[in-house]
């Protein structure tokens, strides 16, 4: 049928008989996407999981494109997916992880990602990011197994060299 009036305030509202309501929520929503493993610029492997809040923020268009909130929720995953794998191509793992806070630049991450997500989100479904941010971050399984054991061989190392100078002191 034909749309006949928006409401976007609260109160007292009439309908004929024949006419249908679609309420809308527009409460803020939290989406956490799956783990999903990216590769960054220097090839890294990494685990990521993501989160948005988000919120309706044209009805109108909410329901031309999108129709119900489990849609709304298959989109955000495939643009929190894209965004994803975009901006974190464009970083190294030093960005991601280091003992150096002014090379770490997951806030500016975080701040690509959400205006990106805000600006295709409200142009195509009527939705808004309120929040979006990384949730987690973590190596592959592979990878961590292999980053332990160098740990435990450089180690390992620094062990013997000590045990080495301590027998060369006592003899």
């Amino acid at each position: 049928g034909k749309k006949v009036a928006t409401h976007r305030e609260a109160g007292l509202k009439t309908k004929l008989p024949y006419q249908t309501v679609i309420r809308i929520d527009k409460r803020n929503n939290v989406f956490k996407s799956q783990p999903i493993e990216l590769l960054l610029k220097d090839k890294n492997p990494m685990v990521v999981v993501c989160f948005v809040c988000w919120c309706v923020d044209d009805p109108d268009l909410f329901i031309k494109s999108l129709l119900t909130f489990d849609n709304a929720r298959l989109k955000l995953g495939d643009m929190v997916n894209s965004q994803l794998g975009s901006v974190l191509g464009h970083y190294n793992l030093e960005h991601i992880i280091s003992i150096d806070a002014a090379a770490v630049k997951i806030l500016e991450i975080e701040e690509r990602i959400q205006a990106n997500l805000d600006m295709m989100s409200k142009e195509n479904y009527g939705l808004k990011i309120v929040r979006s941010g990384i949730r987690r971050l973590e190596y592959p399984e592979i990878v961590e197994t292999a980053v332990f054991g160098r740990m435990r061989a450089e180690r390992e190392k620094e062990a013997n060299k000590y045990r080495a100078e301590g027998r060369q002191q006592a003899a």
